[in-house]
């Protein structure tokens, strides 16, 4: 082993072990020094986990009528713009033609 391995095996052990050290640290003067508290958290109100869920469903309806709408029009004008419908109607075609 070349003195060149042992440089960078040092380097490399020092490098994975320097972010480790300062969180050790950070958290060791964090609790004991500082006498920080960590947060608690908590969830939202039902009110807000409501209008979450609302949202959520509108946007999955707008998605799929947006996508949805998007995939019929280049279906029935013929367009293959997207790999995907360029695979699917070569696909297609040469089922029909043996």
């Amino acid at each position: 082993m070349s003195g060149s391995d042992n440089r960078i095996r040092k380097f490399t052990r020092i490098s994975l072990a320097y972010p480790v050290a300062l969180i050790l640290v950070d958290l060791g003067l964090n609790a004991f020094a500082f006498r920080v508290v960590p947060p608690v958290v908590t969830l939202p109100p039902p009110q807000v986990v409501c209008a979450l869920v609302i949202s959520a469903a509108l946007l999955i309806v707008n998605h799929t009528w947006t996508f949805g709408r998007v995939n019929l029009v280049s279906l029935m004008k013929g367009y293959n713009d997207t790999s995907n419908l360029y695979i699917v109607l070569k696909s297609v075609a040469s089922d029909l033609n043996p």
